[in-house]
């Protein structure tokens, strides 16, 4: 698997400069970014989440950007993140960061018939019914909890060996994944 991680390079402004946004599924935490500040600047930085505005005081470093992080277990959606003066006097445009649905570490490998693993998906909406499918074939519907995530042990059902789509679809529109992920199921060994 190949990763990424970002570099930021800043030359110090004599104002505000850039600020970017990015929510990583893998480590389910918000970054943000900021270049071409002036040196040592302060300020307060808020994000947005499902439940509201959070507020974090920052301060550039000497070369004029700043990295902040922190944990998120969000519903799907796009929120805003933004920046304001220890006075209050906005600075520069909001950006906004999205984040979309998705199964975390689904099962360690290929499995059969009758056998147990544990699906989780985060980014989901919230205290919602979501049915669980591979290919056509019914598997079980149960509620996220308040974050949006949905974790259960399951079972794989009667079918025969093969490659399909596990997917996850809102009880109200089994007809719509909303995220899928390849599932093998290999022949039984008795």
């Amino acid at each position: 698997a190949l990763s990424s991680i970002p570099v930021v390079v800043s030359t110090p402004g004599t104002s505000y400069g850039t600020i970017q946004a990015l929510y990583s599924a893998k480590t389910q935490k918000l970054y943000v970014f900021g270049y071409n500040f002036a040196p040592s600047y302060t300020f307060n930085l808020y994000y947005m989440t499902s439940t509201g505005v959070n507020e974090v005081p920052e301060t550039t470093d000497t070369t004029g950007a700043f990295v902040f992080s922190t944990p998120l277990s969000e519903p799907a959606g796009t929120y805003s993140v933004f920046m304001q003066s220890t006075s209050g006097t906005p600075l520069g445009s909001p950006v906004t960061y999205t984040v979309t649905p998705y199964f975390v570490n689904l099962y360690g490998g290929y499995l059969s018939v009758g056998n147990s693993f544990l699906v989780t998906a985060y980014g989901l909406q919230p205290n919602t019914y979501y049915d669980l499918y591979l290919n056509s074939t019914f598997i079980d519907e149960q509620q996220t909890n308040s974050s949006g995530t949905w974790s259960y042990i399951e079972t794989v059902p009667l079918v025969p060996a093969g490659t399909y789509t596990l997917y996850l679809a809102p009880a109200s529109s089994p007809s719509t994944p909303v995220v899928s992920q390849p599932f093998v199921v290999v022949p039984n060994p008795n």
